[in-house]
């Protein structure tokens, strides 16, 4: 939900519309959609870029640590969990051979503090989602479309009332 709000807060639209182009996105294609925001508003903002590096550093730095936490993220969450004793946990990927007690070793293994410490980084990381969607919020608003941009017929009047405003 933080990655959604940070991709809405940067492409300036409302949740409806960002939810609209972003609900069947992967997770891949989420990622490459907050590096592409942090490109195309370098981009916009030119020589004012630097005012905003901290923000855009850090949108590409969040766009990182997803990536490279994608399949970590994946192995707990699309894993059926037992626990073995009070300070462990044992495995088995979803539609796998079922457990069997004397086969321990075609599972996998989870201790209870790697999977804490796991989930408080996770808390940070959407501390870092959240603190990042807030500084967003602070870009300047986008510029009106270039004169003489193909634009496909009623493409403008359709995303015109989706289109954030700044307030006066």
């Amino acid at each position: 939900m933080a990655l959604e709000e940070l991709l809405c807060t940067l492409s300036r639209t409302d949740e409806a519309l960002s939810q609209t182009l972003t609900g069947d996105l992967s997770p891949d294609n989420r990622i490459k959609a907050l590096r592409r925001l942090a490109t195309t508003w370098e981009r916009l903002l030119g020589s004012r870029a630097g005012e905003h590096a901290d923000l855009l550093s850090e949108v590409r730095a969040i766009a990182k640590w997803l990536a490279d936490n994608k399949a970590r993220r994946n192995g707990i969450v699309h894993t059926i969990w037992m626990r073995t004793d009070d300070a462990s946990m044992f495995g088995w990927k979803h539609l796998t051979t079922p457990y069997v007690a004397d086969e321990p070793e075609r599972g996998k293994a989870l201790t209870r503090s790697d999977a804490l410490a796991f989930s408080r980084e996770i808390g940070e990381m959407v501390a870092r989602l959240n603190k990042a969607e807030r500084a967003s919020r602070s870009l300047p608003a986008l510029p009106p479309p270039s004169p003489g941009m193909p634009m496909l017929p009623g493409l403008a009047s359709l995303l015109g009332p989706y289109r954030r405003r700044e307030e006066p």
